[in-house]
């Protein structure tokens, strides 16, 4: 036989094993692209979702910081001796500054 015309046989049969190899494998391609593509979406939802998460977590902070300030002031209030009045504590400006709007 001639070595071009092996050639060209060997050539033929890994263009089939090629081509069948490219049928077998497009639809685990494509399921991979598909997840890859949900998983970025999971991905963004996520961080943008984030920031109301953010914002969430800082109310929860600043409830539970004026819980925590007004059980100390409370507790104070009861261990200190009064004049016999009922006075509730004042705070300051300075101390509510930080939950204030920024401006």
């Amino acid at each position: 036989m001639n070595p071009n015309d092996l050639l060209a046989q060997e050539q033929a049969v890994i263009n089939q094993a090629t081509r069948m190899y490219w049928r077998a494998m497009a639809p685990y391609f494509v399921i991979e692209i598909a997840v890859f593509v949900v998983g970025c979406w999971v991905i963004y939802m996520f961080y943008a979702r984030l920031g109301n998460i953010l914002d969430e977590v800082r109310k929860l902070r600043i409830a539970h910081e004026f819980a925590q300030d007004h059980d100390d002031r409370a507790k104070s209030d009861y261990n200190r001796p009064s004049a016999g009045s009922l006075s509730v504590p004042q705070t300051s400006k300075l101390a509510d500054a930080k939950y204030m709007p920024k401006s």
